[in-house]
């Protein structure tokens, strides 16, 4: 039961892993950065990350012995924690290519809130517009 119990998990954490891949492969292949760049200036960018094929888990579940393989190579938290920091890899991802596109870029972090009436989002969108206005003044603006 124990050892159905983990494979259960693998197997969740690893079909998780392959679907936040692939967004995040797509999200790529929409950015125009992206589709600027060599595969030999990409690679380097997704090894970086730890995003390219070689850097996934391997997950083999055949056996009580399989199992047990693969969580001596990857701890179910460690598999959890990568997974979760998947979007946020892309997002690094995606900013190393802004940068080699355009080093003149400034990278600018909008301001998060949480937002409850129509009034409170046409506050944040003006503020958010005000603060890229002011630093497209100084150049290209890419959002974070």
């Amino acid at each position: 039961n124990l050892t159905q119990l983990l494979r259960d998990e693998l197997n969740k954490l690893d079909g998780e892993y392959a679907s936040r891949h692939a967004e995040g492969l797509k999200r790529l292949a929409d950015d125009s950065h992206w589709r600027q760049l060599e595969p030999e200036q990409r690679y380097p960018l997704m090894s970086a990350q730890f995003l390219h094929e070689s850097a996934r888990p391997k997950v083999e579940v055949q056996s009580t012995r399989d199992v047990l393989t693969t969580l001596d190579h990857c701890a179910l938290s460690m598999f959890a924690d990568r997974v979760a920091a998947m979007p946020a890899r892309f997002d690094n991802v995606a900013s190393a290519a802004a940068e080699l596109c355009e080093p003149q870029a400034q990278f600018i972090q909008v301001p998060r809130r949480t937002l409850k009436t129509d009034e409170e989002i046409d506050i944040w969108v003006d503020d958010v517009k005000q603060q890229l206005k002011a630093a497209l003044t100084q150049g290209p603006v890419v959002v974070r």
